[in-house]
C-alpha cells in the first residue's frame, strides 16, 4: 500500500491514503516498542508480562 502512495500529490484521496499509512505505521511502531503492558493486554496476556517481538522486528519497525 505504501509503495502506491505519492505524498507529493495534493488530491484528497492521496492525502487520505498517506495519512492512513502514517497512522498505521505509527501504531505498529508503538505496539512493538511498548513497555507499558498495553500490547500484552491487547493480546489477551497479563499486562505485567513483557511482549518481546525480537530485534529483527523492532529494527523493521524503526524503518517504518
Amino acid at each position: 500500500m505504501a509503495n502506491s502512495i505519492d505524498p507529493a500529490k495534493k488530491d484528497a484521496k492521496s492525502k487520505e491514503l498517506f495519512s492512513d499509512v502514517v497512522g498505521r505505521n505509527t501504531l505498529t511502531k508503538l505496539l512493538i516498542h511498548d513497555t507499558t503492558g498495553k500490547t500484552a493486554v491487547m493480546m489477551g496476556r497479563d499486562p505485567s508480562s513483557h511482549v518481546d517481538f525480537g530485534e529483527e522486528v523492532k529494527n523493521a519497525a524503526n524503518e517504518l
